[in-house]
């Protein structure tokens, strides 16, 4: 986790680099940029602090997502992105 997703990407690569250098095999690999919340603070539905501006958050959604999961690339449009969530407020 990080508090920046430069700096957190920054910081997963170093660690991916240093298990790969000692001879490691990573089987999964997920990263929480911006904070994950404290069980006593978790009010709100998406179960995460956001730690940049939330109109950024929505805006980055709208391009859609491509990431790797369990080996495979998969793509999400964006409508996908926030549905899981619209679907709890509604």
């Amino acid at each position: 986790m990080g508090l920046d997703p430069g700096i957190d990407h920054m910081s997963a690569m170093q660690l991916v680099q240093e298990i790969k250098d000692r001879g490691g095999i990573i089987k999964s690999f997920i990263s929480h940029c911006g904070g994950l919340i404290a069980p006593e603070s978790d009010n709100n539905p998406w179960h995460y602090k956001i730690t940049w501006n939330p109109a950024n958050v929505v805006n980055a959604g709208k391009t859609g997502a491509v990431y790797k999961h369990r080996g495979a690339v998969t793509e999400k449009k964006a409508i996908k992105i926030f549905s899981k969530t619209i679907r709890r407020l509604i």
